[in-house]
């Protein structure tokens, strides 16, 4: 004998989705997931909150550190420094000191920069950031299939009217 494929029906030959459905379980249902929403909410903004916090750190240690780099490049206490130029040309005087490399400032300066960098290469900006300030639209859009929406200043969900929303 061929196999029966399974249907929609059930046992009494009742379609499963025309049960009835208890409203205080519905409304219990309801209210679940608008406190899921709530809390996700939440802890997407306070995400948002910290991310910012660290990108506005590593902004404004990268400037104080540029600021001190430039003063410490110009403000030197080598009177013949010239940049390079005596080692290209080669006839650099002997007793001339080099202006160092690897001092703290500029290693700061390079890891403040590079830490920026990879903050937005890594995506952590568009994710993070950009992506907590499209939560709610983005839930909405999901929601308005079910004719509902989530209201960001109230922290409810709200039942639109019925023919406000047609798909195209």
């Amino acid at each position: 004998t061929k196999p029966t494929r399974p249907t929609m029906m059930t046992n009494r030959g009742e379609n499963p989705s025309s049960k009835r459905v208890d409203p205080n379980t519905q409304l219990l249902d309801v209210y679940l997931f608008e406190t899921q929403v709530r809390k996700t909410l939440e802890e997407v903004v306070r995400k948002k909150r910290k991310y910012s916090t660290i990108l506005w750190t590593l902004i404004i240690f990268c400037n104080l550190s540029l600021i001190n780099f430039v003063y410490q490049y110009f403000t030197s206490s080598e009177t013949n420094y010239s940049p390079g130029f005596g080692i290209l040309l080669e006839n650099e005087p002997k007793n001339q000191q080099k202006h160092p490399i690897f001092t703290f400032t500029n290693l700061f300066l390079f890891l403040s920069l590079t830490c920026v960098f990879l903050f937005f290469s890594l995506g952590y900006y568009s994710d993070k950031i950009m992506g907590a300030n499209n939560y709610i639209s983005r839930c909405n859009r999901t929601l308005r299939t079910f004719n509902i929406y989530y209201d960001g200043k109230s922290q409810k969900l709200i039942t639109l009217p019925k023919n406000s929303y047609k798909r195209s």
